[in-house]
């Protein structure tokens, strides 16, 4: 399952204990800061019924993974909010190629 919020996609996966185990617990509800206008994607912390470190986690590598047992609700001040069911997701961004540098680059917000 896919699900995007303007540049923003949050992919359905499905990891073990063991890996969240190894993730570092994160609190601010902010997922991806835009580059051009300074609005974000946020998690709706109005809407959360468990803690937000419960939910949010970070990998060494940046990438932020969401793992819920309860419906969460996604904003954005430009885009529709969006409802992201229970389960596993890892928070990603829409890519751009271009064939002119032939390179990929993550779309700006």
């Amino acid at each position: 399952m896919l699900i995007q919020q303007g540049d923003v996609l949050f992919k359905r996966v499905d990891m073990p204990e063991s890996i969240w185990n190894k993730l570092d617990q994160r609190s601010n509800p902010v997922l991806v800061e835009g580059e051009a206008t300074g609005h974000h994607h946020a998690i709706a912390t109005d809407t959360l019924l468990e803690s937000l470190s419960d939910i949010l986690y970070e990998d060494d590598n940046g990438d932020l993974y969401i793992r819920n047992t309860k419906e969460i609700t996604i904003t954005h001040q430009e885009h529709k909010p969006v409802t992201l069911p229970p389960g596993q997701w890892k928070v990603d961004r829409v890519r751009e190629y271009d064939h002119f540098a032939e390179e990929a680059d993550y779309v700006k917000d």
